[in-house]
């Protein structure tokens, strides 16, 4: 892990690991989020499957991240 998101974690290893891959999830999940969409159209069910399982994913990253941020900053 790296050490800045060891430090933020406060040495919580569950959280530095859900840390860890909520922000590189957040880093990468746009590539197979954007080929998904020119793959299947205007699809509209498939279309609904994709920003449902990217967005909320998306979220619960940012509320491990923030959730992190604030156990450091108290």
């Amino acid at each position: 892990m790296a050490k800045a998101v060891k430090a933020v974690a406060m040495d919580s290893q569950t959280l530095a690991k859900w840390m860890y891959v909520a922000i590189a999830w957040s880093l990468v999940s746009w590539w197979p989020h954007d080929r998904l969409h020119m793959h299947y159209g205007l699809a509209v069910n498939a279309l609904i499957g994709i920003e449902y399982g990217f967005h909320i994913t998306l979220i619960a990253g940012g509320l491990i991240v923030a959730y992190g941020f604030l156990r450091f900053i108290r």
